[in-house]
């Protein structure tokens, strides 16, 4: 029976990835397109990352590192964790093999498997060797962090978010890596004990602006990966701005396209709630004013996102270009989701392209 019970979690999870890898095929190729050139550089800066933890010459910067991979770890975590759970037929896991720990154990199994940082830190410790590694002791309490902040995703992600937010207060008095690691997990094991927060079923009079207002509460992980992406992308490029300022020119603008890539894509998902009510409000006479509110509202977002990324890394007509290439995103977001991948790395190319000659 036990090992029937393994069978079938490795076979669910399989299935949940390749549903997921399905949903996910927009982002895939939008990313493949432009930065497929560039992916071997991506592995290496998660190596060279890594190495900013074990040693830095500035702690801050090692500091900031850490917190940045809890968080990216924390948006990968969190898309997975239906795979790792079975979230689905997780009630019926019992009639297969009642005893509790085959599932926590199938559950930690599976989260380490497909923990892609973790295992990225494991290589370059044991390449490392005991002898380096006895050294730099803070790379396995990063370990040890990244493991337990994973587990308390599946299980308690309210105290895992408490935790971070904590965490990041804290980034600029922490006298040293091993100091903020360790006040981290103990954040996360105080905050494990904070009561759930169960949101309110609100009653509220359904208008063209509150009904995007209850689709920000009632989805609000579809703005949270958003927003938290967005704001890793810019710290990279910051902390960029700071290192290599001959580089920030090309990096500024692939910060823009990327955050672009994010937010563009938010028209899709928006625009699939909107057509689940669509014969409601054209009952109502108010479809084309509520498809209205929608594109205003978006718009709003990404002239925001823009100014703030034209603020923290400077202004360029290239800028502008990426901001002038939203209106036809959008649109294809809206009548031809399927052409937003084209679109989107046309204009990216065309604008690395004229950047280049120019």
């Amino acid at each position: 029976m036990m090992k029937h019970f393994y069978q079938y979690r490795y076979r669910a999870f399989k299935a949940e990835l390749k549903e997921l890898v399905n949903q996910l095929n927009q982002f895939i190729l939008m990313i493949t397109t432009l930065f497929y050139i560039f992916l071997p550089g991506l592995i290496a800066s998660l190596f060279f990352g890594l190495g900013k933890i074990v040693q830095s010459d500035s702690i801050l910067v090692s500091i900031q590192v850490a917190f940045a991979y809890l968080l990216i770890q924390t948006l990968l975590i969190t898309v997975l964790k239906p795979a790792i759970l079975d979230s689905r037929h997780r009630c019926f896991q019992n009639s297969i093999l009642p005893r509790t720990w085959d599932k926590y154990l199938a559950d930690v199994v599976l989260l380490l498997a497909s923990h892609v940082l973790f295992i990225t830190t494991l290589i370059l410790a044991v390449a490392m060797g005991w002898e380096k590694l006895s050294q730099a002791p803070q790379l396995l309490l990063f370990m040890l962090t990244q493991v337990s902040f994973a587990m308390g995703l599946l299980y308690r992600p309210q105290a895992v978010n408490w935790a971070l937010f904590m965490a990041f207060i804290s980034l600029w008095w922490s006298p040293s890596i091993l100091h903020f690691l360790v006040s981290t997990n103990v954040l996360l094991i105080g905050c494990w004990f904070i009561p759930k927060v169960h949101s309110p079923n609100l009653t509220y009079p359904i208008n063209i602006w509150s009904f995007w207002a209850h689709y920000a509460f009632a989805h609000s992980w579809v703005l949270t990966w958003r927003a938290t992406a967005t704001f890793l992308v810019l710290w990279a490029a910051d902390i960029i701005q700071i290192m290599r300022p001959d580089l920030l020119h090309w990096y500024m603008l692939a910060a823009v396209l990327i955050n672009q890539l994010w937010w563009s894509t938010l028209m899709i998902e928006t625009n699939q709630h909107l057509q689940e009510t669509r014969l409601f409000w054209e009952s109502l006479g108010k479809y084309k004013d509520i498809k209205r509110v929608q594109i205003l509202l978006l718009s709003i977002l990404c002239i925001i996102l823009w100014c703030c990324s034209g603020f923290l890394l400077g202004f360029d007509i290239y800028m502008s270009g990426a901001l002038l290439c939203m209106p036809a995103l959008m649109y294809s977001a809206v009548n031809k989701p399927k052409l937003t991948a084209v679109v989107w790395a046309s204009s990216s190319i065309s604008l690395f392209v004229i950047k280049a000659i120019t």
